[in-house]
């Protein structure tokens, strides 16, 4: 038998609990979290889009909006270029798709775990420049790409970096920290100083979820998909296992809810062939069931498969898709 104790706190969390109408333990838990105040409490338990933090408070999203838009326009080549996790896999598809959504010239890149590894390689960005590409995207990478970006560049391709990884640093014999920014055009990650972003945690997914909304206001557009893509956030936020609180607990919630009832062809799929179709879906499903199957494919073969059944609008397809990827979790585990 398992006996739960609470963390003690100075938190009155007796009055905590009265004023929110919660029972104690709960606001003890909350307490044990860092939430002390009246609006902080309620901001957690509602968990209301509405709270969400305007997009363009991160650093260069409004250059990084203006340079993906302008591509759009103009029909340059645009290219999403990813990561092969779950993250990874989710951010790929939000930005890939809202680019397609809205007449983009839009194809995504997905390195090769074993034969590329992690983040942009110079290889990559020299294939991408043959295709005729314009501007790279990247999503769950390229804060730390220096060398790649700058050979972008050299190679007459803009970057617009969408990370949520830590940025690289030198410290001077004085103990002076300075950061190494790669030389994008745009670097949109809260950890990098001089963000006056509010929320430091968004995992790649979530980020690619607020930009492809603001994308579509700067086009004057209804933002399509967007329960779809907040969805598809949700599954990358807890597999990612980033802080549950703040625009994370949000974006879980409210996303998850929404995958029951999923209109993707490739997650439909997905759910049907992993037992969880019609039933309410979880943390759980999310980590152990649905993220599994996802990243078998980056770690088996490419994590391209992943991103075309997410794409996929055809159902006969996507089952299809859907079976290879249940088979490649299976084959993992055995």
């Amino acid at each position: 038998m398992s006996i739960w104790k609470l963390k003690r706190n100075r938190a009155d969390t007796a009055k905590m609990a009265a004023v929110l109408n919660i029972r104690e333990p709960v606001a003890c838990v909350l307490a044990n979290r860092g939430i002390g105040s009246y609006r902080q409490a309620v901001r957690f338990l509602k968990a209301d889009l509405k709270d969400m933090y305007d997009p363009m408070l991160f650093k260069d999203a409004a250059k990084g909006i203006e340079i993906i838009k302008s591509a759009v326009e103009t029909k340059t080549k645009i290219a999403v270029y990813g990561d092969y996790d779950v993250d990874g896999v989710m951010s790929t598809t939000i930005l890939y798709k809202s680019l397609r959504l809205l007449g983009a010239d839009a194809v995504f890149y997905l390195p090769h775990r074993q034969k590329e590894g992690y983040g942009m390689n110079a290889e990559a960005v020299r294939e991408l420049s043959d295709m005729g590409i314009g501007v790279i995207l990247t999503c769950d990478n390229g804060i730390a790409s220096i060398d790649e970006i700058s050979l972008a560049g050299k190679l007459g391709m803009k970057t617009v970096v969408l990370d949520h990884h830590e940025p690289q640093y030198t410290v001077d014999d004085n103990g002076v920290r300075t950061e190494n920014i790669p030389p994008a055009e745009a670097v949109i990650d809260a950890k990098q100083s001089g963000c006056g972003y509010p929320f430091k945690f968004l995992c790649a997914a979530g980020m690619s979820y607020k930009f492809a909304g603001a994308l579509f206001k700067s086009f004057g557009r209804e933002f399509m998909c967007c329960d779809e893509f907040l969805s598809f956030a949700a599954v990358a936020t807890v597999c990612d296992i980033v802080d549950m609180t703040d625009e994370n607990r949000i974006i879980a919630k409210n996303g998850l809810k929404l995958l029951e009832k999923t209109k993707n062809p490739g997650m439909k799929a997905l759910l049907e062939l992993t037992g969880i179709a019609g039933r309410e879906v979880n943390e759980y499903h999310a980590g152990f069931v649905i993220g599994p199957c996802i990243n078998a494919t980056g770690r088996l073969e490419s994590a391209e498969k992943a991103v075309r059944l997410f794409t996929e609008d055809d159902c006969k397809t996507a089952l299809e898709l859907a079976g290879e990827l249940v088979e490649l979790n299976a084959e993992r585990k055995g």
